[in-house]
């Protein structure tokens, strides 16, 4: 008797381990099944499967996701510089055999500057479309000074500031091109209506024939021949490219620089209050 009845609950528990068992293995391969039977949610209403209702590959409006290996690849075909990237040496600039120094070639430079301008001094903005994955479209034109078109891609007076899309803005999408802004209010008008500083046409000179000052203070702009070089704006390039310490002659406006000297107060600032002691 005493032998019996341990054997007898061993032989229970061991029956029972083995239903559970058998019920995992019979709930696994239920849902097995019924997985690749197509058991996913239905949506209300329909009584048809989320999967009958894929779109076919020709009809998708989006493009279908790319692999990182073919990144590289398709994204050169696909920037704004893709037709022309692979001939870089013959879109070079052909310039001019003399410098364009009249008037009127100055003052048309100058207006089309100040179209790209928000007020004199101000980054210009892109008047092209761009790639804003990478600066690299930027300097393929821009620092090899290259005509991909009927215009040129003049240097950068900053060529050590890789981040173009920082200060300059790409052009406005093209939903907005053709958009008249609408004023809601006085106020509103006010605060739209400002004008900034012309630009100025010309430093000034000690004496005639003297050395005109820049009209503009040099920040920003350590190269000055990219404005004033053979490649620059027609009016304003220099009678003299082959000289190129421009600061040994052609003065910095203290009332125009960002640091002016000590002592000296620059026109846009109020001047200092000296104390009776």
């Amino acid at each position: 008797m005493t032998t019996e009845a341990p054997r007898t609950g061993e032989r229970r528990a061991a029956r029972a381990r083995n239903l559970v068992f058998v019920a995992i293995i019979a709930a696994a391969a239920v849902g097995y099944f019924v997985g690749l039977g197509g058991g996913t949610p239905r949506p209300d209403g329909t009584g048809t499967s989320l999967r009958s209702t894929a779109v076919a590959p020709s009809e998708r409006t989006a493009p279908p996701a790319m692999s990182y290996e073919d990144l590289a690849t398709a994204k050169s075909t696909a920037a704004p510089e893709a037709p022309w990237r692979e001939r870089v040496a013959s879109l070079r600039a052909t310039l001019p055999a003399a410098p364009i120094t009249d008037e009127a070639s100055k003052l048309a430079s100058l207006a089309q500057r100040s179209e790209r301008r928000a007020f004199n001094g101000a980054p210009p903005v892109i008047p092209h479309a761009v790639d804003g994955v990478s600066d690299a479209a930027c300097n393929v034109c821009h620092v090899n000074g290259l005509a991909p078109g009927p215009a040129l891609a003049k240097r950068p007076p900053h060529p050590s500031y890789a981040q173009c899309t920082q200060c300059h803005a790409p052009p406005a999408p093209a939903m907005f091109a053709d958009a008249t802004p609408v004023a809601l209010s006085g106020a509103l008008l006010a605060r739209n209506s400002f004008v900034g500083a012309p630009a100025p046409t010309q430093g000034d000179r000690a004496w005639p024939g003297a050395p005109p000052v820049m009209p503009h203070s040099s920040w920003m702009r350590n190269e000055c021949a990219s404005c004033h070089g053979p490649s620059g704006w027609p009016g304003m390039q220099t009678s003299h490219p082959e000289r190129l310490n421009c600061l040994q002659c052609h003065a910095q406006g203290a009332q125009l620089e960002q640091f002016p000297a000590a002592g000296m107060t620059p026109a846009f600032l109020p001047a200092p209050v000296v104390r009776a002691p």
